[in-house]
């Protein structure tokens, strides 16, 4: 098939790439090169440009919280903060003053990173230099006491001392459940924390002092391994080498390692793949393997659910091929007590594998077109299914695939975003009983923004109609724990949907906070307790309004000897004069109800040929104007 010879070229070419530069985190690989697929097909998943008020290049969840990395270099967090989770010093949000927070916040403290990692309840931050910053839950020493008193959650990031246990410069972390594991530019893997299990590597996985590990240590591969990637499950962690071979050790009471048993793997093994197989990219997450070879073909094992049922689990003890029915698809329900279901219409030919994600009930493949596929079961809603028809679990029960299915195909238009709770403020106005499942609810406004002001309308609140009921965005990356999923666009927006609380639905960032209705302002409550079964554009994530100025005063007069400057301006706006001749290089003063201001200048020494600039900012704008500039004439 000739769509299947295109992903063979696409993914061996990945795979050179990813030797050549010892290693490269595939989302980023496919953000910064060239997409995958003819944008010019209608098979190709659409792209509607940057949305979020950040581009993001990296996201990664845990349970409760997530987090995703700008573009600047920058981590942006969410969700509970009981273990210091947010890394801003407290147990909970300095600015909700509970334990959680309702919007993205940026983490303190910390240099530009270039990756970040979420564990269950934790951080992991990588900067350019190769050190790694850690912070949060930190009972089984997870996060690493680096000599900072034990293992106490660490609210604030605390930096790995590399020299000290004699660690190169750190090309990759991930964050586990309870342990956690680092790459370093030799291609060595280092893990600490817990080790009940053998998930860390190092052949002893007793109760005595290795019970936990607060320092890093190697894991022991056979001479002669390098490792290009890692990925750390609930306990047990897996890697890839330079040779396209997988490598597990751990927990294997569900198969985790692919070795045939169901016994615990101290060291690293390798897990044997049919001979001639060369992977290319790895994902685990808690139980459920997952990997991408050379081909495009996509692997599964261990812990895999809805493989003969709803609610089956099936332990695949050695590495099995992902199957894929193109013609299926989910109905969702839309009266009465309808379920939704799977039907076997679809006519989208499946175009071969560009990225894996292994979840907890549902694992993930994003194809060549930037579309996602989805297996597994629906417990926890990872199907994303979409409908306006509001019945939860009617959308929720009883669907099922062994087999990946394109799943979810639309965004959602928020009407799914509570359970059993009351019409608030994640809806727009609405009509219906939340309470009674076969009556349709119906939207009277979403949000609106208002440019050039760039101000959302507050007399409704709900999903951007450009946004909502609309083909689901080129996929690049899905971050997924238990029952959170994020996925992260080309352009750099996030598409989130949760069966979670606690702060897993968010709405905006920090920046954001001038233009959010007050009930919805980050610094306030938060929407800590409501869920969101649907994929729509992230909330936490900010929309990119545009900056608006506020204009330049006008009418600039000097009084004889610079004495004083008059002006006019908006009334009650804050006016600032610049010059290097007053006191810390500034004064300001507040333009009068009629519209004029004025700044008495004696005494300053202004001198012939001296240059003044006045500005001015008024809230109702973005940004203060550039400033009008005014010779002194003696």
């Amino acid at each position: 098939m000739k769509s299947m010879k295109k992903s063979k070229k696409l993914i061996t070419a990945m795979i050179a790439v990813v030797a050549a530069a010892a290693l490269i985190v595939s989302a980023c690989l496919l953000m910064t090169g060239t997409v995958a697929g003819d944008p010019s097909t209608s098979n190709t998943a659409p792209r509607y440009g940057r949305i979020n008020d950040q581009k993001f290049v990296g996201v990664s969840v845990g349970y409760y919280f997530g987090g995703a990395l700008d573009d600047q270099g920058r981590v942006w967090v969410y969700g509970t903060n009981g273990s210091g989770q947010l890394g801003n010093g407290t147990s909970i949000s300095t600015t909700t003053g509970q334990g959680y927070a309702g919007a993205m916040q940026p983490v303190p403290n910390l240099p530009p990173i270039k990756q970040f990692s979420a564990g269950e309840s934790y951080g992991m931050a990588l900067d350019y230099d190769g050190d790694l910053w850690a912070w949060g839950y930190n009972c089984e020493f997870q996060v690493g006491n680096f000599k900072l008193g034990g293992n106490v959650a660490q609210r604030l990031p605390i930096k790995l001392d590399r020299a000290a246990y004699g660690i190169p410069k750190l090309e990759k972390v991930d964050a586990g459940v309870f342990h956690s594991v680092a790459l370093d530019e030799n291609g060595e893997v280092w893990c600490w924390g817990l080790n009940n299990a053998g998930q860390l590597g190092n052949n002893k996985p007793d109760l005595g002092v290795s019970y936990k590990n607060d320092a890093p240590g190697k894991a022991l591969f056979p001479a002669g391994v390098k490792i290009v990637d890692i990925q750390a499950g609930r306990d047990n962690t897996i890697a890839l080498d330079d040779q396209g071979n997988v490598w597990a050790w751990g927990r294997n009471s569900y198969a985790e390692c692919a070795n045939g048993k169901l016994t615990f793997v101290k060291v690293p093994t390798k897990i044997n793949f049919p001979a001639g197989t060369v992977i290319a990219q790895i994902s685990f997450s808690q139980e459920w393997g997952m990997a991408l070879d050379t081909a495009g073909n996509a692997w599964q094992w261990g812990r895999c659910w809805g493989q003969t049922g709803y609610g089956t689990i099936k332990y695949l003890t050695a590495p099995q091929l992902v199957e894929f029915d193109a013609t299926a698809r989910i109905q969702a329900p839309t009266k009465g007590l309808e379920r939704a279901k799977i039907v076997y219409d679809n006519t989208y030919e499946y175009p071969g594998a560009a990225k894996v994600i292994g979840g907890h009930r549902t694992s993930y493949v994003i194809d060549l077109n930037g579309k996602i596929w989805t297996l597994g079961d629906n417990e926890f809603y990872g199907f994303g299914v979409v409908t306006d028809y509001y019945a939860a679990d009617y959308c929720r029960l009883p669907v099922w695939s062994k087999k990946a299915i394109q799943t979810p195909t639309i965004t959602g238009n928020g009407d799914q975003d509570i359970y059993g709770k009351q019409l608030n403020w994640l809806h727009p106005q609405v009509s219906g009983s939340a309470t009674d499942p076969t009556t349709h609810l119906e939207y009277k406004v979403y949000f609106k923004r208002d440019f050039p002001n760039g101000f959302w309308n507050e007399t409704g609140l709900g999903i951007d109609p450009d946004y909502a009921e609309v083909p689901m965005p080129y996929a690049v990356d899905i971050a997924t724990f238990t029952s959170n999923y994020v996925v992260l666009d080309a352009d750099g927006n996030l598409w989130q949907w949760s069966y979670d609380s606690i702060g897993t639905i968010c709405w905006g960032t920090e920046s954001m906070n001038d233009v959010l209705p007050s009930h919805a302002k980050w610094k306030d409550s938060g929407l800590w307790d409501l869920f969101n079964y649907e994929p729509t554009l992230m909330r936490g994530a900010g929309i990119n309004k545009i900056k608006t100025k506020t204009p330049e005063v006008t009418d600039l007069y000097m009084y004889p000897n610079a004495s004083a400057v008059r002006g006019n301006g908006i009334a009650g706006a804050t006016v600032t004069l610049l010059s290097d001749k007053v006191p810390n290089g500034a004064i300001t003063g507040t333009v009068a109800a009629n519209g004029t201001f004025l700044f008495a200048t004696m005494g300053y020494g202004l001198a012939a040929g001296d240059v003044i600039t006045i500005t001015q900012y008024d809230a109702s704008y973005d940004l203060p104007s550039e400033g009008v500039s005014l010779n002194v004439v003696i």
